[in-house]
């Protein structure tokens, strides 16, 4: 029955905050079905649509919790779309740094005064106002240079990515490690590329670029192994140190 799976992709949803909350999004899609389930009923009575719509209906145990949260929410995606400049055919942005920081500074000074109406929402304002302030010494900069990206996003979502596939290579649910021992060389492993382009991508690189950088890759491997050496055994690690020591000041 259709119904019943709009309740699945109800309990399927995921948000992407700031901008995109699940509950927002649930309480909204409830509204939706027990809208609609109503019109049904009308026409033609039915248990289980009965049961749908009273489940749709619990959502007004969180009624005032929603017009706070999306109230506020509101005025985070204000501020995001005075950040979220656009870039013309050659990939410059349409607004120099200073002139975002201008516009950025007045929404502020708009939420300050916003205070006086919504005072249910005047710490949460305050919040905003500080950590965009406090942000703001290094906000600005990427609308001067095209080449920096304005959020990690790309960067937090290719994490997730890389941790995703060596949980699956590995079993095992910590990838500190992984990262930690391979340093920037991570970057370089994409698992969805086919070998065809891993080798076009090598044919980009001259023989002594290569040789210079697998070399600076032996040796961050080697302190790895050393830092790894010293944790399973400190003890005897240290004394290998000294007998290496020795041999080398005698």
């Amino acid at each position: 029955m259709n119904y019943t799976a709009t309740i699945r992709a109800v309990l399927q949803l995921k948000g992407q905050a700031p901008f995109q909350l699940a509950g927002l999004e649930v309480y909204e899609t409830l509204a939706q079905i027990d809208a609609s389930v109503t019109r049904c009923l009308q026409n033609h009575a039915h248990p289980l649509l009965e049961e749908i719509r009273t489940l749709a209906q619990r959502r007004h145990t969180w009624d005032e919790t929603y017009q706070t949260i999306h109230r506020r929410q509101e005025l985070v995606l204000g501020l995001n779309s005075i950040l979220a400049v656009p870039r013309t055919s050659r990939g410059w942005y349409t607004q120099t740094g200073a002139e975002v920081a201008q516009e950025v500074d007045q929404f502020l000074d708009g939420l300050s005064a916003l205070k006086i109406e919504q005072p249910d929402d005047a710490s949460f304002i305050d919040h905003v106002i500080r950590r965009t302030r406090d942000w703001a010494p290094g906000l600005f900069f990427c609308y001067e240079n095209p080449a920096l990206p304005r959020t990690n996003n790309g960067l937090e979502q290719y994490n997730d990515t890389l941790k995703r596939q060596r949980r699956r290579i590995t079993g095992r649910k910590g990838t500190a490690d992984y990262i930690t021992r391979h340093g920037p060389y991570v970057v370089f492993f994409d698992p969805n590329e086919s070998a065809d382009q891993v080798l076009a991508r090598f044919r980009q690189v001259s023989a002594p670029e290569f040789r210079a950088e697998r070399k600076r890759f032996v040796v961050a491997q080697d302190r790895q192994r050393r830092i790894r050496s010293f944790r399973r055994d400190s003890d005897r690690f240290l004394q290998r140190t000294e007998i290496l020591w020795c041999n080398d000041t005698a």
